[in-house]
């Protein structure tokens, strides 16, 4: 990839308590990446997930992350609200939120009545947060 470090490195898409026993337990990947981030391989260390909002709090709960990719839409909010489980305690900690699905997997663009996105934006970016970055 011709580069010495990563800017971000994420653990991607944990969903279960037994990848988190795996991830993090003696032995795991977050070691990997917390050694990483101490001599200079990576800047920033982030986890993802989309599934399970207590999941991915328990990780942020468990390592000090520097990101946090995370779905912010409106009808999330409604189904196992990562925005009431996961974003207060990453606002806490002061990590980058990256916020993922905000256009409902492209689902937005087939209601009929929606002529534009940019409410679905708009939500987003009211949201709380130190650091925002959306992937549309």
């Amino acid at each position: 990839m011709h580069t010495d470090h990563l800017d971000l490195w994420q653990v991607h898409d944990m969903r279960t308590e037994d990848e988190i026993r795996k991830v993090f337990g003696p032995g795991g990947a977050i070691e990997a990446f917390v050694q990483a981030r101490e001599k200079g391989l990576t800047r920033f260390i982030g986890v993802t997930g989309h599934h399970d909002p207590l999941i991915l709090r328990k990780c942020i709960e468990l390592v000090d992350f520097d990101t946090v990719l995370m779905p912010v839409n409106p009808a999330e909010m409604h189904y196992k609200s990562f925005i009431e489980k996961v974003l207060p305690v990453a606002e806490k900690k002061k990590m980058g939120i990256i916020g993922m699905k905000v256009y409902f997997r492209g689902f937005a663009a087939k209601i009929p009545w929606y002529e534009t996105m940019e409410p679905f934006l708009h939500f987003a970016l009211s949201q709380p947060g130190h650091h925002y970055c959306y992937r549309l």
